[in-house]
């Protein structure tokens, strides 16, 4: 005959360690803890993990640009950064968004030199589309939209000599 084995299952008590409670701080001690952010109420709280930012990463950009690409490939050159942390770098470190306004400029300026070369024969088998395509996304070229002619169109009124009434000609809104 088969015995069943039995298993005792005990049950942990979970009791609350009876402790002392920590006395609630003063608002003058709390004060008197935090001083320098009182002094200085714009003082950031230093919170979270440390910036991964360097100075050198001004100078890396602005050689980055000037080879003509964009802002947001830099973030690949710093093992792969995030281009979030980019775009906060433009706003915590004043000589990193300087940097940028440089190097946009000197990326256009590699582009304007490519489009320039090709339009004096110097590079076979350019393809100007492409070209096209790149400047009117990288640097917000547009094509000039045609002027809106309808909002100057004055009405057009005929007196006819003679005649008991005025002829009025409305133009037309397409």
């Amino acid at each position: 005959m088969a015995t069943k084995k039995t298993t005792k299952k005990t049950a942990k008590k979970t009791t609350k360690k009876k402790g002392k409670k920590k006395p609630k701080t003063s608002a003058k001690e709390f004060v008197e803890q935090h001083q320098e952010y009182v002094e200085k109420p714009n003082t950031p709280v230093k919170m979270g993990r440390p910036s991964s930012y360097k100075p050198e990463y001004a100078q890396m950009l602005i050689d980055h640009m000037r080879e003509g690409f964009n802002f947001e490939t830099f973030a690949a050159r710093l093992n792969y950064q995030s281009v979030s942390n980019l775009y906060k770098w433009l706003d915590m470190y004043p000589e990193f968004g300087e940097a940028k306004k440089v190097g946009d400029a000197l990326s256009q300026l590699w582009w304007l030199s490519l489009g320039r070369q090709a339009a004096q024969g110097l590079l076979p088998n350019f393809n100007s589309t492409v070209w096209i395509f790149a400047m009117k996304n990288m640097f917000r070229w547009r094509d000039k939209p045609p002027e809106e002619i309808s909002d100057k169109i004055q009405p057009l009124v005929i007196e006819l000599p003679n005649a008991e009434k005025t002829i009025q000609i409305q133009g037309g809104k397409k």
